[in-house]
């Protein structure tokens, strides 16, 4: 699998994959050491305006494939990309179970139509 090699060239990948989705999805991209894509998980298929997040199952996967670190990504169907306090906290819960067990949750990213919200940039995960 190639290196992600530009957080631009992954949000216009992400875009096209999820931007008009009718449906929420989540995924999770799972990375090796050298941020090489070991695996592009959908982790779960929800509804108009919800998908389940299971942190526990993200992280099992991630160490069952041998991910060093991950990105979270899900999309927002009614386009608007703003991260509800639900996308935060459950986020905060799941960086910190990463965090106990050597892996990186390298950001948490949602998918509206025409842009993606960067839960790293907006200072909502913690560095």
């Amino acid at each position: 699998m190639p290196i992600i090699g530009t957080s631009s060239a992954l949000r216009n990948y992400l875009m096209v994959d999820m931007g008009s989705a009718r449906r929420e999805r989540l995924r999770t991209l799972h990375l090796d050491a050298a941020n090489r894509l070991i695996l592009d998980d959908e982790t779960a298929i929800g509804t108009v305006d919800s998908a389940p997040l299971y942190a526990r199952e993200i992280v099992g996967r991630a160490i069952e494939v041998g991910a060093t670190s991950i990105i979270l990504v899900h999309n927002h169907p009614s386009g608007d990309p703003r991260p509800s306090t639900r996308d935060v906290e459950a986020t905060r819960t799941l960086a910190d179970l990463c965090s106990g067990l050597d892996i990186v949750l390298l950001d948490h990213l949602i998918v509206g139509r025409g842009e993606v919200v960067s839960l790293r940039a907006l200072g909502l995960l913690a560095q």
